[in-house]
């Protein structure tokens, strides 16, 4: 989303003001610059259509792995000590939370018998984390 936003940034501060300037002394230069507006943005509405997809995959994700602890608590009345031992049981494999880099699910099970398992992700890299509360079922938070 960091890469989006400046790409943005870029298309406002730098090619707006040329293709204005341009657009008053050249219009063969306007026309290429307004080309050159018209494909950043295209590329900006591209990367947030994408960020929002691989949102939506975590989320789903992170359900169903919330989902699988909770099967996993009703048959033997304990959580998971980590995401391992609910392959093939109750999963046939752990999903990645997205594509890329940063991939990947942190699970933290609970520390006391009635406590609660928190299952995270890096939502924006590096301390942007999303916490999902497998108990209650509800979005939070680390960072």
């Amino acid at each position: 989303m960091l890469v989006a936003l400046y790409l943005l940034a870029v298309v406002l501060f730098l090619f707006v003001p040329a293709f204005i300037w341009s657009a008053f002394t050249n219009r063969q230069k306007a026309r290429m610059r307004l080309h050159r507006i018209g494909l950043y943005l295209f590329t900006f509405l591209a990367l947030c259509v994408q960020e929002f997809l691989q949102e939506d995959i975590a989320q789903r994700h992170a359900v169903e792995i919330g989902n699988a602890c909770l099967a996993y608590r009703s048959k033997y009345h304990h959580y998971p000590q980590n995401l391992d031992e609910l392959v093939p049981e109750f999963l046939s494999s752990v999903p990645n939370a997205k594509l890329g880099i940063f991939n990947q699910f942190f699970y933290a099970p609970p520390l006391t018998k009635d406590g609660e398992p928190t299952l995270w992700y890096v939502q924006i890299p590096p301390f942007g984390r999303a916490c999902y509360h497998v108990k209650d079922g509800s979005w939070g938070h680390l960072d």
